[in-house]
């Protein structure tokens, strides 16, 4: 969402595909662990501000995302770096999806079967993993 937000379809440029994403929001339809807009809020990135204007889209971590989330990092172990706070939100986004049973949407790209990337650890636990334009093209919008 970050690189479709800030270069690929801008809020200037697309107003209504932002608009038609909202209304997913509302609905309970896209997510967004709060982790994430952590990690959005230390890079100091436009859609952090975006993400956090809109309500019921940050899902607050609770209890069994913490524990799912631990889970998820004890198995990885180098999934996060924790000398840095880069890619520290990947085992909420890939929490979330599993404890709401929904598809991962992500820009990451599977390079081999051993490398700790979000679309690898969705494949292997069984989750549902897509790009943003892949989301587009299911959703049939015809922008």
């Amino acid at each position: 969402m970050i690189r479709a937000y800030n270069e690929a379809y801008p809020p200037r440029a697309f107003p209504n595909l932002w608009k038609r994403i909202e209304g997913m929001i509302d609905q309970g339809r896209m997510l967004m662990p709060d982790e994430v807009l952590n990690e959005l809020e230390v890079g100091s990135d436009s859609v952090y501000h975006y993400a956090k204007s809109i309500i019921g889209f940050v899902v607050p971590l609770d209890a069994i995302q913490f524990n799912t989330a631990r889970t998820i990092m004890n198995k990885y172990p180098n999934l996060v770096d924790l000398n840095t706070s880069k890619n520290s939100a990947d085992p909420f986004l890939i929490t979330l999806a599993q404890v709401k049973t929904a598809t991962v949407i992500s820009e990451e790209r599977v390079r081999n079967d051993k490398q700790l990337k979000i679309p690898n650890i969705c494949k292997w636990h069984g989750l549902r993993c897509i790009d943003f334009l892949g989301f587009l093209e299911e959703q049939e919008w015809g922008l």
